[in-house]
C-alpha cells in the first residue's frame, strides 16, 4: 500500500480514517449463493453499497482501476482511496484469466473488483470454509 500525500501528517491522519473506517463499517449483506460450495457471498453491488456507506462520512471514497497483464492471461484490480488528504493506493489483486473473451473479462473483473475491495478493507463477503473448498475437502 502506498500513501500518497502532501505532508507527513497526512498520512497518520489518513490512517486514523481508516481505523474508523473498520470500527463503523457493517459487514455486506451475503445476496448471491454459489450452487457449487452450497455457499452465500455478498455481491459486488453488496460490496460497493457497503464500503461507500462507510467510508463517505469520513470524507473518503474509493475508486477501482483494472487493466490486463502478461500478454492477456491476467487481470489486474487496483483499488484506490481518495480524500482531501491524499490517497492510499492498494497493491493490485492480479487473476488469471481463463477465458479472453468480452465475457470472461467481464466475470473476472467483477471477481476481481470485489475481492480487491473486500480484501483492501477488511470486509467479509464470503462464508468462511476454513479452506476445504481450496483443498477440496467438503
Amino acid at each position: 500500500m502506498e500513501f500518497v500525500v502532501k505532508e507527513d501528517k497526512d498520512k497518520f491522519e489518513l490512517m486514523k480514517k481508516l481505523v474508523d473506517f473498520q470500527k463503523n463499517v457493517k459487514q455486506p449483506k451475503k445476496d448471491k449463493s454459489n450452487p457449487f460450495s452450497k455457499s452465500s457471498y455478498a455481491s459486488l453491488q453488496s460490496v460497493q453499497e457497503t464500503a461507500i456507506e462507510a467510508l463517505e462520512p469520513l470524507g473518503l471514497s474509493f475508486f477501482q482501476d483494472f487493466g490486463m497483464n502478461n500478454e492477456g492471461k491476467t487481470l489486474s484490480v487496483q483499488t484506490i482511496i481518495v480524500s482531501d488528504l491524499g490517497m492510499i493506493k492498494f497493491n493490485p489483486i492480479i487473476l488469471p484469466l481463463e477465458k479472453i473473451t468480452a465475457q470472461g473479462v467481464g466475470s473476472a473483473s467483477t471477481y476481481a473488483r470485489r475481492y480487491a475491495l473486500t480484501t483492501n478493507l477488511a470486509i467479509v463477503a464470503d462464508e468462511d470454509d476454513d479452506g476445504n473448498n481450496a483443498s477440496n475437502v467438503s
